[in-house]
Order: C-alpha cells, then structure tokens, then sequence
C-alpha cells in the first residue's frame, strides 16, 4: 500500500530557510546564519551556507568532517538567472540533501537538510 507523503512546501527547513533568507535579506547576515555548527555528514539538522555575490562561501552553519562544504557553483549559475533553484545535492557517496537556493541583494543563501529520513520512508513504502 502506497502512502500519501506531503510535497517539500510542507517540509520545516523550507519555513527555516524563509527565515535565514528574510535575516539576510534585511542586512543582519551575522544572525542568518546559526552559531551552532552541524555536521551535515552526520546530522539530521537543516543548514545554511551564505555566499557572496561572486559565489564565494561567506558563512555556514553546516560542516563535513570538520571542513566546510562545497556547493555547485553551478545551481548557483542558475540562481542567478532564475532567482530560486530546489535540488538536491550528493556531495559525496551516500549523502544526500534536499537544498533550496534563493539570490538575495548581496549575493545567495542556501538551505538545506538530509534526505536520509526521507529516502528511508521511500524505501519501506515502496
């Protein structure tokens, strides 16, 4: 038996990443991104990267092993043409997030968070 699963509008990062856009949209980039890193290799928990008009990462709320993550310059490529992009991102084997990309004034703000949760659920319901 199939299961109903709510589209990714209805998925809470997408609220947090309204709110982190909105804080560096409204020139307080020092409080769009949150204080506490995540290990995004390892956590569940949404992130934020910040990057500058120019695509270079300003900030992040999520690392990898330590060492900060490295987001397709490309999605950002066509954020700039599009001013929003919804992909999801394999930065190595095995991770997986579903990331949202919006252009800001100052350059760009993605959020994301693991779809490991989701892809499990997709696996027992087929």
């Amino acid at each position: 038996m199939k299961a109903f699963i709510n589209p990714p509008s209805k998925i809470p990062f997408y609220l947090k990443a309204g709110i982190w856009i909105t804080k560096y949209v409204t020139g307080k980039a020092a409080q769009a991104v949150p204080v506490n890193n995540v290990d995004i290799s390892k956590s569940l928990s949404p992130f934020v990267m910040v990057f500058d008009i120019n695509k270079n990462l300003l900030a992040t709320s999520g690392v990898m092993s330590s060492s900060k993550p490295t987001y397709p310059k490309g999605v950002l490529d066509s954020v700039a043409k599009n001013g929003q992009e919804r992909v999801t991102w394999q930065p190595q084997t095995g991770l997986r997030y579903a990331t949202v990309a919006i252009k800001s004034n100052g350059g760009y703000v993605v959020a994301g968070q693991s779809l490991s949760e989701t892809e499990k659920l997709i696996d027992e319901i087929g």
